[in-house]
């Protein structure tokens, strides 16, 4: 904790995320600050039960897992150590969300679909990525409501699984953003209850130490992870709502978070890690993107 000389606090929290994802975090710390103000009452109980989540016997493996080996981040050509990493956040108002909905096929594409999209188009416009250039779009996805049953909603734990959109640079940045849109929903289409099944069998066979080491990304990756349906501003802890809640650091470069906003003016921050050279660079595409297309 730390009081800053206007009255502020600070509160930062560790967490590892063996214990527990973005959601699980969030009912963490709603629930410390439940405890905090002496609200224990309106507490949900947690779900600690990982008997759900344990792999099958004998073990049922139906599809190719080839992304969960070790090693999967490390490059010939990473983007960047820790230290080489720019960070901004920026923000996207409800009507530039809506500008670019429609660029992406409509007002049913959801938020994060069209921004992402958006996202990694400028990504690699910014990067100056070769035409001819593979680029993926790795995409974390909760299962709680695609297992079959869905997890309890207060379940603890990290039920969240990668998948990856893949593309050549010169058909994402040609194309409209629909194009890419449509990429990131099949991938995260692929996610389903089987999938997810058969993944934690695949995984209970593997060195998980080995599998968990973190490498760099390449500078032709991107890592999009979603927390606009995390509770992020609900945490009370007697002196109000939060002003802000966001990471402390980058895991590295190519990580991209999106998240809600106090004010209730429907925008959204949209948080970057890049190279330096390529930060402004994106950053002018991002926001002048929207502004031609709309034009």
């Amino acid at each position: 904790m730390t009081r800053l000389r206007c009255g502020g606090i600070i509160l930062g929290f560790a967490i590892h995320h063996y214990t527990f994802d973005g959601r699980g975090a969030s009912l963490f710390i709603k629930t410390f600050s439940a405890f905090a103000r002496g609200d224990v009452e309106t507490v949900p109980a947690p779900f600690f039960d990982r008997t759900l989540l344990r792999a099958r016997s004998p073990p049922s493996i139906s599809f190719d897992h080839s992304d969960y080996t070790p090693n999967v981040f490390q490059s010939e050509a990473p983007s960047s150590t820790l230290s080489q990493v720019v960070c901004a956040n920026l923000k996207l108002t409800k009507e530039q969300i809506h500008s670019l909905k429609i660029l992406a096929g409509g007002e049913r594409v959801s938020t994060f679909r069209a921004v992402v999209a958006h996202v990694w188009k400028c990504s690699c416009i910014a990067r100056g990525l070769a035409s001819d250039a593979e680029t993926q779009l790795l995409l974390p996805v909760d299962l709680r409501g695609r297992f079959k049953p869905p997890l309890p909603p207060t379940y603890i734990g990290n039920p969240t699984m990668r998948t990856k959109a893949v593309a050549k640079v010169e058909e994402l940045v040609s194309n409209t953003l629909e194009f890419g849109a449509n990429l990131i929903q099949r991938a995260v289409d692929n996610i389903t209850d089987e999938f997810g099944r058969s993944l934690i069998d695949h995984l209970e066979s593997m060195d998980l130490e080995a599998l968990c080491k973190r490498g760099a990304m390449s500078n032709t990756s991107l890592m999009a992870i979603s927390w606009l349906s995390v509770p992020m501003y609900d945490a009370d802890f007697g002196w109000g709502e939060p002003i802000l809640m966001a990471r402390a650091q980058m895991y590295g470069s190519g990580y991209v978070y999106l998240s809600r906003v106090p004010a209730v003016d429907g925008g959204i921050s949209v948080i970057v890690g890049l190279e330096p050279d390529s930060m402004q660079c994106f950053k002018k595409i991002l926001y002048e993107e929207i502004e031609e297309k709309i034009l």
